[in-house]
C-alpha cells in the first residue's frame, strides 16, 4: 500500500526497493565490541579521567599497543608509577638495556640505597669507575690491606713523587722479605743515608763485600786493636806485601812472627835488647849478611892418634846442598898442625900434619848452602815492585805479575807447571802471591 502511494508521488521516476543494512547486535562489554579503527580515538576525544584502572582489563595495554614514546613523563600523574607497579615477583625493569642513559642519576638514589648485597660479584669493575672517582676520603682506614692488592699491582708509575713518605710507613712495615734482590740501589739511597747507626752489628759479612771493595780510602788508621788473632794472613794483603812505616809485634811464645816466604829488607837485621850493664842503653847486635844463603855447623873435638872423623847431625845434611861445602879447623893444643882431609855435607875428617899422632883438641866450623838456593841470582835486574804514586791499579798488577813470572823462571825445575799454577791462582784471587812457587 505504501508502495502505491510512493508511485503516485514519484510518477516521473520509479526505482527498485533497497533493503536497510543489517546492524549486528553489540554491547559495551569490551568483548563483543568491534575494534576501533587505528588512531580513531585520540586524547581529545577522551574525557578527563575517562580511562581509569577500573576500565582497563589486566594486560589489556601491551607494549605492542603503545607507540614509541607514547607514554611520556607529562602523561603520568605524580606518583602514578609506584614501586608496586614496577616490581612484582621479580623486577620488571631488570636489564640495563631497559634503562636509558642517565635515567638513574645520583639524585634518584637514596643515601646508602646501594649496598654490597645489591651488587653482584665483579659487577663494579675498573671500566665502570671513572678516573679519580675513588678518592682517599672514600676509603676507610685499613680498608685496603695486602689481601686486596694483587702482586706487583702498585708500581713506581702509579706512585706520585714523594707520595710515600716516612710518615706513611709504619714502623717495621717494610721487612727484608718485602724487598726484592737488588731493589735498593745507590739511586734509591740518599747521600749518607746509611750510617753506622743504621747498620746492625755483624750485618755486613765477608760474603757481602766484593773483592777490592774495601780500599785504603774506606779504612781509617789500621792498628793491632782492629785485627783479631789469625784474622790477617798474607793472602788478605794485596800481592802478599804490606808497606808499613813500622811494625811492632808483641812476643807470643816462640813464634812471634811467621813468614811463609822470603824476607827482603833494605836496613839491618838487628837483635835489640835493653843493655844488661848500662842503664837506659840498648844492646844492638846485627845479623851476618852474605851473598849466599848459608847454613853453619860448628863444634869442638879431639884427635885420636892424629886423626878424627866428625859426623854432622842428621838435620844438617837434610837441608844442605852438597855442591858447596867448606870447613875450617883450629888446633887448641900442641901438635904439628891439622888440616881438613875430607868433607861433604854428611861428615868431615881432620888429620894432623906430617903424620903426627897427637891427641890435640881442636875447633871446627862448616858452611853449606841451603838446599834450593844454589845458584841464586844475587844481582837481579830491576827493583822491588812498588806501586808508583800516579800508577793505575791495573798497570801495577800487570807489572807485578810479569815480575813474579820472571822470578819463577829463575827457580828451575818444572817451570811451566809453576807458571801455570801461579797464573790460575792469580786469576782466581788477583794479587794473591803464593811464595811456595818461588822456593
Amino acid at each position: 500500500m505504501l508502495t502505491d502511494l510512493i508511485k503516485k508521488v514519484f510518477t516521473n521516476r520509479e526505482v527498485t526497493d533497497q533493503p536497510f543494512p543489517v546492524v549486528q547486535p553489540h554491547t559495551h562489554n569490551g568483548v563483543d565490541s568491534l575494534p576501533l579503527a587505528p588512531q580513531s580515538v585520540g586524547s581529545s576525544q577522551l574525557k578527563e579521567n575517562a580511562v581509569s584502572d577500573g576500565n582497563l582489563m589486566d594486560l589489556s595495554v601491551t607494549e605492542e599497543k603503545l607507540a614509541a614514546a607514547a607514554v611520556a613523563t607529562s602523561k603520568l600523574k605524580d606518583d602514578a608509577v609506584t614501586a608496586a607497579k614496577v616490581f612484582k615477583t621479580g623486577a620488571v625493569i631488570t636489564l640495563s638495556a631497559q634503562v636509558e642513559e642517565a635515567v638513574i642519576i645520583t639524585a634518584h638514589i637514596q643515601d646508602a640505597a646501594i649496598i654490597n648485597a645489591k651488587i653482584g660479584n665483579s659487577e663494579v669493575g675498573n671500566s665502570k669507575i671513572m678516573n679519580a672517582a675513588i678518592s682517599t676520603a672514600k676509603i676507610q682506614d685499613l680498608a685496603v690491606t695486602n689481601a686486596e692488592i694483587a702482586n706487583e699491582t702498585i708500581t713506581n708509575s702509579k706512585i706520585g713523587l714523594l707520595q710515600v713518605g716516612n710518615s706513611r710507613i709504619m714502623e717495621a712495615a717494610i721487612s727484608t722479605a718485602k724487598i726484592q734482590d737488588l731493589a735498593v740501589t745507590w739511586a734509591q739511597i740518599g747521600a749518607l743515608a746509611v750510617g753506622n747507626s743504621k747498620i746492625m752489628n755483624a750485618a755486613i759479612s765477608t760474603a757481602k763485600i766484593q773483592d777490592l771493595a774495601v780500599t785504603d780510602a774506606e779504612i781509617a788508621n789500621l792498628n793491632a786493636g782492629k785485627i783479631t788473632t789469625g784474622s790477617m794472613s798474607a793472602e788478605r794483603i794485596y800481592g802478599g806485601i804490606a808497606y808499613l812505616s813500622s811494625l811492632n809485634i808483641m812476643m807470643c811464645g816462640m813464634q812471634a812472627l811467621n813468614v811463609a816466604g822470603n824476607i827482603n829488607k833494605t836496613g839491618w837485621c838487628n837483635f835489640t835488647i835493653p843493655h844488661p850493664l848500662k842503664k837506659n842503653h840498648l844492646l844492638v847486635y846485627t845479623g851476618i849478611e852474605a851473598a849466599e844463603v848459608l847454613l853453619v855447623h860448628r863444634g869442638s873435638d879431639t884427635l885420636a892418634n892424629g886423626e878424627r872423623k866428625i859426623a854432622f847431625p842428621a838435620h844438617f845434611p837434610a837441608v844442605s846442598d852438597a855442591r858447596k861445602v867448606t870447613a875450617y879447623v883450629t888446633p887448641r893444643g900442641d901438635c904439628n898442625g891439622i888440616f881438613v882431609k875430607e868433607v861433604d855435607k854428611n861428615s868431615m875428617t881432620v888429620k894432623e900434619i906430617a903424620g903426627g899422632k897427637s891427641s890435640a883438641p881442636f875447633d871446627f866450623i862448616v858452611f853449606t848452602i841451603r838446599d834450593g838456593a844454589f845458584g841464586k841470582d844475587f844481582e837481579p835486574e830491576g827493583e822491588i815492585i812498588v806501586k808508583e804514586a800516579d800508577e793505575t791499579e791495573d798497570s801495577f798488577k800487570k807489572r807485578y805479575f810479569d815480575h813474579r813470572v820472571k822470578q819463577i823462571r829463575k827457580t828451575g825445575g818444572d817451570v811451566d807447571k809453576k807458571i801455570t799454577d801461579f797464573t790460575q791462582a792469580w786469576q782466581t784471587k788477583p794479587g794473591v802471591i803464593k811464595e811456595a812457587y818461588v822456593q
